[in-house]
């Protein structure tokens, strides 16, 4: 069954299922698209036991308040555009992720969010979790570190500030 008819229409036919659980093993995403658009506040879950694989060549785009849940194995040989939306749970196992330079991880205690902007995980950070930059980032912007929240800048990732781009720390930088 296609998926992108799974997201939007329930086992009885009916459209604007918002809740989806993949709990199949191996569920790949069709191969001849170039970019799947998953729509608008769905909810994407991949089951502990479940995969979902997206083949080389294929982009998939988060719209707008898509989360996808994955407790199970996304094996990406394709592209991830997280855009507003975010992937939670385990890490993608994979290649590229995020349309931007910079992919950055949400985390607090067990809880992992994974987004393609600084920007997106600083706006969603609460007390108490961690901004961690996974590849190199340049600001282009101003910004505040919320107070309680920490930015972590791992070994080997650097983070470039502009001259004319102020960062204003509120919060806890840990420079690694």
């Amino acid at each position: 069954e296609d998926l992108l008819e799974e997201l939007t229409t329930d086992e009885n036919g009916v459209s604007g299922v918002t809740d989806v659980t993949i709990t199949r093993e191996n569920v790949t995403l069709p191969a001849g698209s170039e970019e799947i658009v998953i729509p608008e506040g769905v909810k994407l879950e991949i089951a502990e036991a479940a995969s979902l694989k997206i083949p080389e060549g294929v982009v998939v785009s988060l719209s707008e308040d898509v989360v996808i849940e994955n407790r199970g194995t996304i094996e990406n040989s394709g592209h991830v555009d997280c855009g507003e939306g975010f992937i939670k749970g385990n890490p993608l196992e994979n290649s590229e992720t995020g349309t931007s330079d910079d992919l950055v991880i949400l985390k607090k205690e067990d809880q992992t969010t994974y987004y393609t902007t600084f920007e997106n995980a600083l706006e969603k950070a609460e007390e108490g979790e961690s901004i961690i930059f996974v590849e190199d980032t340049v600001l282009n912007e101003d910004i505040v570190i919320p107070q309680n929240v920490t930015l972590e800048i791992p070994e080997n990732v650097e983070l470039t500030i502009p001259q004319e781009v102020v960062l204003k720390n509120n919060g806890t930088i840990n420079n690694n």
